[in-house]
């Protein structure tokens, strides 16, 4: 009988080890690294599109490019969940060409760009703010299906930022020509998605604000250029 009720016991100790072990399997542990237990140094690449406009002899260029993002920084922990002071250097191929009228006929004209540099703030804050702060409309809409067990509302934390992009803008209207450092503020929205101790995927998208004239030299005379609202997609992946 001892031996019956021994045989039993580890029947039903088999039987609910991997029952057991698929619940443990549901609740791992959190993700203790960076962005959202501690402070320190991180470096990031990734990838971006930049689209934006330009005005020469008064009439507009639309510009369009990819580039390729190094970035630096250094995360503090704080009262708003993290703040971060980020440094980012682009090599990107923005530009594009038009027919621009002078007033004595049209020549041609271009706006391009290859390097940016922006040092920026990141102000975030956990997901769960957004999410309480969204109305209740499941009235309106049906529910949605739940997410995987697996998934996570506290892996994906939102962000808003500011930075100073400082971009080598070169103007082109017929034989003349300008190029210039072009400072504007820029201000936008991110999301850090911890992918796992140690590595973050950075999504963000801004815009710049203002415009910024540039000088023209040549022999195509006088005529006002400036650089608008540029606005851009970033992807990148932290350390």
């Amino acid at each position: 009988m001892k031996s019956l009720k021994i045989a039993l016991a580890a029947t039903a100790l088999a039987l609910a080890s991997p029952a057991f072990a698929a619940d443990m399997a549901t609740k791992a542990a959190p993700f203790t690294g960076y962005p959202y237990a501690a402070s320190g140094f991180y470096f990031g690449v990734g990838a971006s599109s930049s689209a934006g406009t330009s005005t020469v002899a008064n009439t507009g260029v639309f510009a369009a490019g990819a580039g390729v993002d190094v970035d630096v920084g250094y995360q503090f922990k704080g009262g708003l969940d993290y703040i971060a002071a980020e440094f980012d250097a682009t090599y990107t191929n923005l530009g594009a060409a038009a027919l621009c009228n002078t007033g004595t006929g049209a020549v041609s004209c271009s706006a391009t760009d290859q390097w940016e540099f922006e040092p920026l703030i990141k102000f975030g804050f956990p997901i769960q703010t957004v999410l309480s702060a969204l109305p209740n409309l499941s009235a309106v809409f049906p529910a949605l299906p739940q997410l995987p067990a697996s998934f996570s509302a506290t892996n994906v934390h939102p962000y808003v930022y500011a930075g100073i992009p400082i971009r080598n803008m070169q103007i082109g209207l017929g034989t003349s020509s300008g190029e210039q450092w072009v400072v504007q503020g820029e201000i936008g929205l991110g999301a850090l998605a911890q992918l796992s101790n140690g590595l973050v995927a950075d999504t963000r998208a801004g815009c710049s604000l203002g415009t910024e004239g540039i000088t023209l030299s040549g022999g195509s005379g006088v005529h006002s250029s400036e650089v608008n609202t540029i606005c851009t997609a970033k992807v990148d992946f932290l350390y």
